[in-house]
């Protein structure tokens, strides 16, 4: 993959259907303001992936702090504690904490930010079509 340094306008930074925007080397609150400065210049969701857990805790955070206004469009979507081959489940919290994000993005009305940490990312969820027999 080709880096390169940006060094234009915000908003005209160019991410669509099938491309994605890697930011690296900013702490956790400039990448809060960043993101949320792009979800005011073009409302759309915004799905982040961050290292660790923590890191994503955090950054949901520092995006309340930004986007008061948006604290009900700011998702974190944990990691389910649970290894999938072990006879364990994850806390019902986390289950219901996914299962939240999951159906926000479902619904479909921009803008929205979703948080999640690698391991996060690294579990399957259902797709799409099957999330919404399920729903209802």
């Amino acid at each position: 993959m080709d880096y390169q340094r940006y060094q234009g306008k915000i908003s005209e930074l160019q991410a669509g259907p099938g491309r994605s925007v890697v930011l690296g080397g900013l702490p956790l609150p400039a990448l809060a303001r960043f993101l949320v400065q792009l979800v005011y210049d073009r409302p759309q969701t915004i799905f982040v992936a961050v290292p660790t857990g923590l890191m994503a805790e955090d950054l949901a955070g520092d995006l309340n702090f930004f986007w008061p206004e948006g604290r009900d469009r700011i998702h974190l979507f944990p990691a389910q504690e649970a290894k999938p081959f072990l006879a364990q489940s994850s806390s019902p919290d986390t289950l219901a904490q996914r299962q939240w994000a999951l159906d926000r993005l479902m619904a479909g009305d921009s803008p929205r930010l979703v948080v999640a940490s690698a391991a996060a990312c690294l579990r399957l969820t259902p797709d799409p079509a099957s999330f919404k027999l399920r729903r209802h």
